[in-house]
């Protein structure tokens, strides 16, 4: 079986300022099986590059939520009663993420790679 993987040694970015893009600043939670892209801690390590703050649990500084396959109940009803309460969380999918990457300057296709397991 194969396997994506995004590692520091194939950065694949763009031409373009990525210091200033859409992740930056950002807090982000990533939940459930990302089957594009692969591991979540590489995905998170890519967001962390251009500056998003990731973390494990849901919280009132939460701005994004990336949603995979099967994500974890509990965060979607956090986020479900962070809402209720007022607060402004953009749920997002994978293919949400890969599209925003794309226009934040990650070349994806240089910055995925196969690897077999």
């Amino acid at each position: 079986m194969q396997k994506r993987i995004i590692s520091p040694e194939n950065r694949g970015w763009a031409t373009g300022d990525v210091q200033n893009n859409y992740f930056k600043g950002k807090t982000v939670v990533i939940t459930g099986e990302l089957l594009l892209l692969g591991e979540r801690d590489s995905v998170a390590g890519l967001l962390k590059d251009l500056g998003a703050r990731v973390t494990s649990s849901v919280s009132q500084k939460t701005d994004i939520v990336v949603v995979g396959e099967k994500p974890g109940p509990s965060k979607l009803e956090k986020v479900a009663t962070l809402a209720g309460e007022g607060v402004d969380i953009r749920l997002m999918t994978e293919l949400e993420l890969i599209l925003k990457l794309h226009d934040t300057g990650v070349n994806l296709l240089e910055f995925v790679q196969g690897v077999d397991e």
